[in-house]
């Protein structure tokens, strides 16, 4: 039996396709892949759980551990989990505070995939120093093009309609 030519829709996920890859220098320089979404008319939330997230204090220079919860609604495209693990793997190197790490992942990955919706959490990890500085719940999406924020938008998203 022959097997018929299909469309290669993977074809741009280059980081895949490398058994070793060099973490980029910043943020600004990640690249974050995507691949279409194989089911684009239904509402389904993917959650990407990434435990041992870790960034350097902007003040002490020292590691912060964290935990980087990312649920979303995929509109067309989906992010390629590879792609963020290396993307997640710079902030190693990036001086930051949660807040501002959670809202600039939350900011890369809209711009990366334009889901539905998304919520990106930074939960605190037992045992905790500072809890209340690791807690970080957002929820934004895109309504006619544009990133906006829904009233009454907080936490994670439970259900879809």
């Amino acid at each position: 039996m022959k097997r018929q030519k299909q469309a290669k829709p993977y074809a741009d996920l280059t980081l895949l396709q490398r058994s070793r890859q060099a973490y980029p220098a910043a943020p600004g320089q990640a690249r974050l892949e995507t691949f279409p979404n194989p089911q684009p008319g239904r509402d389904y939330i993917i959650r990407l759980d990434c435990p041992e997230f870790t960034s350097i204090c902007p003040v002490t220079g020292q590691p912060d551990f964290g935990h980087i919860v990312i649920d979303y609604v995929p509109n067309r495209r989906c992010v390629e989990s590879k792609a963020l693990k290396l993307y997640l793997g710079v902030f190693r190197q990036h001086g930051a505070f949660a807040e501002a790490i959670v809202n600039r992942i939350l900011d890369d990955l809209v711009q990366a995939c334009r889901p539905r919706r998304m919520a990106v959490a930074c939960p605190p990890r037992p045992p905790a120093e500072h809890p209340a500085l690791l807690v970080h719940n957002v929820k934004k999406f895109f309504r006619h093009g544009h990133l906006c924020s829904p009233p009454g938008g907080r936490g994670i998203i439970h259900r879809t309609h």
